[in-house]
């Protein structure tokens, strides 16, 4: 009898709008036993949003799953159902609006380097909004934006001065979406500098300049800033120099006019309201400036007197004056010596010692040294005889005469002439 029979209907009493939702549809027997209808199938009409679909249930499975995706706006909603004449079933449920948020980070930048921030707008099963209208408060404007396809909103952010920053973006609610609201944060910092210098060195008195560089992050040279420079003497504590240099196309220049000695040079930019301070410390050491004895071997004839001259400069070739020099003169047949002494230089950096006949024909080494060493060869020789002619005038007989030929040197003791 059909009055044995009922439907019973489970499903949830609320579905957010767009989701999908199931209902449990079932023939119950009010004796319990349905078994014995297990070969047959009948039809149950449901209706729904006013759309009426037609199922076949059969008895032997005793129910029929409904499948429901809330598509219709919010609001009261309710399944009908009917088959058997005189078996009917109602299930009442409501359609309720989806949450909504925005997702967004704080923006940490840079003083104007141009950085934009992204606003997305969400539901609560994180599927993107687009097309909504959203209103933004920010830096004192009012603004009102439409979601793109991405259900994002991009806020440029503009030249802001260095500081902290809070804005505000809402969206209203809508028939089917519940308003939402966010606070996002905004922070504007210095522009990092760094200051480039590099460990020197040098030779006193060379010329060489200390080159600092400043940059900013983005490799942009800074000009017309401030650098404070310590350079202090390690060895003398007490020896310090305090220096202002002011960058041009971002770099100084700092002449190195510092007596020889290790020194430790601190480099500091103090910023300005758009770029950070920075601070920097390098290591130079300035050596004595290398000298050179300019001279080459000399040779002489025996019974002639000879000049031996010899230079003394530093590394740029300047003269060297008031320096003292040792000079030995070494016999290389026995290595005796035959002059030792300290000789100084004049306002040229000129050194003359006067080689007399006296040093026999042989081969000498004249040695010298200062802070730097070198080893010259003096020769002695006698003069090659040769059948020559030579007329000679002389307006004195008093002093030796010395005749250049062009095969030999020849000396003439004091003597007369014809």
């Amino acid at each position: 009898p059909v009055s044995d029979f009922k439907f019973a209907i489970s499903g949830p009493a609320e579905i957010n709008f767009g989701e999908t939702a199931e209902f449990e549809i079932e023939l119950q027997s009010n004796a319990g036993n349905a078994s014995y209808l297990a070969d047959y199938e009948i039809e149950i009409t449901t209706s729904l949003s006013n759309n009426v679909n037609i199922n076949k249930i059969n008895i032997k499975q005793g129910k029929v799953i409904l499948t429901y995706i809330a598509r219709e706006d919010i609001g009261s909603e309710s399944i009908q159902l009917s088959g058997l004449s005189g078996i009917a079933g109602e299930l009442k449920f409501a359609i309720v609006p989806l949450k909504t948020r925005f997702e967004s980070e704080d923006l940490i930048m840079h003083y104007n380097n141009g950085s934009t921030m992204d606003i997305y707008l969400k539901d609560e099963n994180d599927n993107i909004l687009a097309d909504k209208a959203v209103i933004l408060y920010f830096n004192g404007e009012r603004s009102q934006r439409v979601t793109d396809s991405q259900g994002r909103v991009t806020i440029e952010i503009g030249d802001l001065e260095v500081g902290n920053y809070t804005g505000n973006i809402t969206f209203e609610s809508e028939t089917n979406y519940l308003s939402s609201n966010a606070t996002f944060k905004v922070e504007v910092t210095l522009i990092p500098t760094r200051i480039i210098a590099e460990d020197l060195f040098i030779h006193y008195n060379d010329g060489t300049s200390l080159s600092i560089l400043l940059y900013d992050v983005n490799d942009n040279p800074l000009s017309q800033m401030e650098l404070e420079i310590q350079i202090m003497n390690r060895d003398n504590p007490e020896e310090i120099y305090n220096i202002t240099a002011e960058t041009v196309m971002g770099e100084a220049n700092i002449p190195l006019a510092y007596l020889p000695g290790n020194y430790s040079v601190n480099i500091a930019y103090g910023g300005d309201p758009y770029y950070e301070s920075q601070a920097r410390s390098i290591n130079l050491e300035i050596d004595k400036m290398p000298s050179l004895i300019i001279s080459d071997d000399l040779t002489i004839y025996y019974g002639c007197s000879e000049d031996l001259e010899l230079f003394l400069r530093d590394n740029n070739g300047n003269p060297l004056p008031n320096r003292n020099l040792s000079l030995e003169i070494i016999k290389s047949s026995d290595n005796s010596t035959i002059f030792n002494g300290v000789l100084s230089t004049d306002a040229n950096g000129k050194i003359a010692k006067s080689l007399w006949s006296e040093i026999s024909p042989t081969r000498f080494i004249i040695c010298l040294s200062d802070s730097s060493a070198k080893i010259f060869n003096l020769n002695v020789f006698t003069p090659i005889s040769a059948p020559r002619a030579a007329f000679i005038r002389a307006s004195s007989k008093e002093r030796p005469i010395a005749i250049t030929s062009p095969v030999a040197f020849i000396c003439v003791p004091r003597v007369r002439f014809a």
